[in-house]
């Protein structure tokens, strides 16, 4: 089973009436129409240089200390609840786009290339879409978006030990 697909006008955008996307999931779908090639193309060729994740790889909102940290547009992309994370991946292409991206990432992984040099300072935040996404996969049985997420996330894991391990070699040994 997976999510399925909805939206107004052939390219997952939806007009009029707010009842159609009471979480206003078309922010999203607005902004992925512009970046989502541009962003797959960055991927595919190693190295992320624009300004897109945040509506690319969408998380819940970050939370330090009990309350809601970050910029303008974490708040205005996060995703704030499960049923905000199923009508986006309901929505158009959506989910579509987010399982590219996610291949992209995994193919990049996979082939060598460190997270920071793939996501510069966004790590922390594919980690946070993917753990999010692979949860909303599970509740949903959604195999191929849970498996997928999963499958990032160990990627980002192991690739985070094996810099830690060649940074460390790196050090003089202590007397």
């Amino acid at each position: 089973m997976q999510y399925g697909q909805t939206g107004g006008d052939g390219r997952g955008l939806s007009f009029g009436d707010p009842s159609v996307d009471p979480h206003n999931v078309r922010r999203f779908a607005l902004r992925q129409a512009e970046d989502h090639s541009a962003a797959l193309r960055q991927l595919r060729a190693g190295r992320k240089s624009g300004c897109w994740s945040w509506w690319i790889m969408p998380t819940p909102p970050f939370i330090k200390d009990g309350r809601e940290v970050g910029t303008g547009m974490n708040r205005e992309y996060a995703i704030r609840s499960e049923e905000e994370a199923k009508a986006y991946l309901s929505f158009g292409q959506l989910r579509q786009n987010y399982l590219e991206i996610m291949q992209a990432v995994a193919d990049q992984l996979e082939a060598g290339t460190t997270p920071s040099s793939l996501l510069g300072i966004d790590v922390p935040r594919c980690e946070a879409s993917v753990t999010f996404f692979r949860r909303m996969g599970e509740k949903a049985e959604d195999a191929k978006l849970s498996m997928l997420c999963e499958r990032v996330q160990n990627l980002l894991a192991s690739s985070d030990k094996g810099a830690k391990k060649r940074s460390l070699a790196g050090l003089p040994k202590r007397r």
